[in-house]
C-alpha cells in the first residue's frame, strides 16, 4: 500500500513455489496455484505464438499434475497445443518434459497446485 503496488509476487527460498496477490479496490485477492498456473500457461502460449507466427502448435506442450485444475488443458486445446497430465510431483513433470524435448518438441510450461 505504501508504494502503490497493484500486484505482489513472492516465492519461497528455493523458488519452487510462487504466490501472487492482486490489489482490488482496497483489499488484496490472493490467487490460487491453479489461477497462477492458468495465467502463466496462457501467457506463455500467447507469447510463443507471437514470437513464432505460423508455428505448428501440435509440437507444443504444457503439463500439470493430476491434483491441479484442468483449465490449462482447456487453454491448450483451444490454442492447438498439447496437454499432459502427470502423477503428482515435479519429477514426473520433469520426466515427461524431458521425453518431449528429446523428441524435438517444445515444452512451454509445467505446474502443480500446491
Amino acid at each position: 500500500n505504501e508504494v502503490g503496488s497493484k500486484y505482489i509476487l513472492a516465492n519461497d527460498p528455493d523458488a519452487d513455489r510462487l504466490g501472487v496477490a492482486q490489489k482490488i479496490g482496497d483489499h488484496w485477492k490472493i490467487l490460487t496455484g491453479n489461477e497462477i498456473g492458468a495465467l502463466l500457461g496462457w501467457w506463455l502460449i500467447k507469447v510463443h505464438k507471437e514470437k513464432n507466427p505460423g508455428c505448428d502448435m501440435s509440437d507444443v506442450y504444457c503439463l500439470a499434475s493430476t491434483v491441479s485444475s484442468k483449465i490449462l488443458q482447456t487453454i491448450c486445446t483451444s490454442e492447438g497445443a498439447n496437454f499432459i497430465e502427470t502423477l503428482t510431483g515435479f519429477k514426473h513433470m520433469g520426466n515427461e518434459s524431458h521425453k518431449r524435448l528429446q523428441a524435438g518438441k517444445t515444452v512451454l510450461f509445467a505446474f502443480e497446485e500446491a
